[in-house]
């Protein structure tokens, strides 16, 4: 990473501080009251022996410094653990805060964009780069403060007393930071290079665990078990080598804190044998030694946690060049130049939706292929639309298209409304898509039919429900709306899910209406004969507020389909009614006769 890079990053770390509130400002208050007890407590301890030793006092007579150094150790204990979950808040706040930048950057990109990596690389930078910036806000950021606020207060209580441990003081002091930065800078390189390492490891490994089966059954799962091996063996090399570094690190700092406290101590024993006899603002009393002495520690402590610290810096820079390379990701100057171009007054989809497109064409961003070529059809409001073509004919291109995840040539309209022109948010406002795989969440139902949409009542769910047939399984559940369910739906059928991921799309407020346009791929995938009939009919119940795009290899759906389009190549080669297809087309009755092969 080069320095201009660098300082792009650390500037964008910061920028995120206002995020965590007053958290990290109270770590820094903190860490200053710590610092005057520390002070408080040098000063107390220096008495009661200068008394003791030198005066002969009893210790009877000195029960209020010993009550009063007894409540300020309380007190340093009380702030070491209100400093420890202040500064994790502050850690915590940021955390959340980068989460849903990504999150929100992960919708903007889409399937499309979410293609560019692999699942593992994604999970790796939304888990382990951002629990990287903990340490940088909870201790690193307040700590610069702190470093700069307590020595302070230590030199001028020095000062006071005498201006040769001061001069110490200020001349070791910078040394300290110094020699951090040089081998921080190293530490940072090391960093990113891990962090690169953890990446490749995260996204290789999960990819080859989702791929287990097939790699099983082609006798390579032991071959795999090599690379993912090699994989983690180079991770593990550069781990090693930014502990190296870490502990180098230590090593320097407690090097030079220690040689300073060592001409602190020297110069004060040669005061106390005569040698030296200047320096003190008075007389060299036992107390004034052992104040000074206690203090030279602790004002090297804040700059040698500074230092252990650092480590922090080099770590969030690494994670965060990674974390804004995802959040730069697609937002070039003329991106930005045609979102401000579009539309961005909100628009009111009134019932079914009404879709022209005219010579779409879709080119990779990848490679430059056309992925559609010139496609034109016209959907009209009420309408159900199915989509059938062999396996890359470019059906799932068409429904991204349609969802605002491809940049497209050519016209593509909703309502008389230029898709060109609108925003994102009010382009799929009044449309919805249902996948074939339905993906539910670790919930209740009733969570996981009003996902994201917490206004939806009872009576919302419950009407959903019994649109798409879910109903009559989910009243024999234990708990009805309220029982939990699994993650992916584990403890549903294929059906069952689906049929609950069906509600989910069909739920709407009582004084509005459903969406305008379903969107839907395979909807009836994977499913039982059962389960396709109850799913099939709430299909039926759209058409009558909604307009229904569909992608099918099911043919005994397309008996109620007002219109088919037949793709082939990225093209729409033929369109027309099932009577009108069976008749004309060839290439529909050649899909048809394969699927009914597959069916005998």
């Amino acid at each position: 990473m080069n320095s201009a890079r660098e300082r792009e990053v650390y500037r964008w770390l910061g920028g995120l501080v206002s995020h965590a509130g007053l958290w990290p400002r109270l770590v820094v208050a903190n860490g200053v009251l710590t610092g005057l007890i520390i002070m408080g407590q040098a000063l107390l301890l220096a008495h009661i022996i200068q008394q003791v030793v030198m005066e002969g006092v009893g210790v009877d007579r000195l029960s209020f410094p010993l009550v009063g150094f007894a409540l300020l150790v309380l007190m340093r204990a009380g702030l070491i653990f209100l400093r420890d979950f202040t500064a994790f808040k502050a850690g915590a706040a940021i955390r959340v805060e980068v989460r849903k930048q990504l999150l929100e950057r992960f919708r903007e990109l889409g399937p499309v964009g979410l293609r560019r990596r692999s699942a593992g690389a994604w999970t790796t930078t939304v888990l382990e780069q951002v629990e990287k910036l903990h340490d940088f806000y909870a201790h690193y950021q307040p700590q610069m403060k702190i470093a700069v606020f307590i020595p302070t207060l230590i030199f001028l209580a020095a000062a006071s007393q005498d201006w040769i441990v001061a001069l110490v003081f200020a001349v070791t002091a910078p040394l300290v930071p110094v020699f951090m930065i040089l081998v921080g800078r190293k530490a940072a390189q090391a960093s990113q290079q891990n962090f690169n390492a953890l990446a490749r490891m995260g996204g290789h490994f999960l990819d080859r665990l989702q791929g287990l089966g097939t790699l099983k059954l082609f006798n390579q799962a032991e071959a795999e078990g090599v690379a993912v091996s090699r994989a983690a063996d180079r991770f593990r090399q550069h781990t090693m080598k930014v502990l190296r570094l870490a502990f180098l690190s230590s090593a320097v700092l407690e090097f030079f804190t220690a040689l300073s406290i060592a001409l602190t101590a020297v110069y004060l024993g040669l005061s106390y044998l005569g040698h030296i006899n200047f320096g003190a603002a008075s007389e060299m009393t036992l107390f004034t030694g052992l104040f000074l002495l206690l203090l030279a520690p602790e004002f090297y402590q804040p700059l040698r946690d500074l230092g252990s610290f650092y480590h922090a810096r080099a770590e969030a820079i690494g994670a965060g060049d990674a974390i804004l390379e995802v959040l730069e990701l697609s937002n070039d100057d003329q991106e930005e130049a045609e979102t401000e171009a579009r539309s961005s007054y909100p628009v009111q989809w009134q019932g079914a939706r009404w879709v022209l497109a005219k010579d779409l064409t879709v080119y990779s961003t990848n490679t430059g292929a056309k992925l559609l070529d010139n496609i034109s059809f016209e959907i009209y409001p009420g309408q159900k639309v199915a989509v059938v073509g062999a396996s890359g004919a470019g059906k799932t291109t068409l429904v991204e298209t349609l969802l605002g995840f491809h940049e497209f040539g050519g016209l593509l309209e909703f309502d008389g409304r230029d898709a060109e022109r609108l925003q994102p948010e009010n382009w799929r406002r009044g449309l919805t898509w249902i996948g074939q795989n339905p993906l539910l969440i670790q919930g209740t139902v009733r969570e996981n039919v009003t996902l994201g949409r917490p206004e939806l009542d009872d009576h919302a769910v419950h009407s959903a429900l019994v649109w798409s047939q879910a109903w009559e399984f989910v009243e024999r559940l234990p708990q009805g709306i309220d029982t939990p369910l699994q993650e992916e739906g584990s403890s549903l059928s294929v059906g069952q899910a689906q049929r609950i991921a069906l509600a989910r799309a069909m739920a709407h407020k009582q004084d509005e209406p459903p969406a305008g346009l379903f969107i839907m791929d395979e909807p009836t995938a994977s499913l039982d004969r059962y389960s396709e009939a109850r799913v099939h009919q709430a299909l039926r119940k759209l058409t009558r507020q909604s307009t229904v795009f569909m992608v099918t290899h099911r043919f005994d759906l397309l008996d109620d389909v007002d219109t088919i389009l037949v793709m082939d190549h990225g093209r729409i080669v033929e369109q027309g009614t099932l009577a009108t297809l069976k008749q004309d087309s060839v290439i529909f009755n050649r899909l048809l006769a394969e699927w009914e092969g597959e069916q005998a």
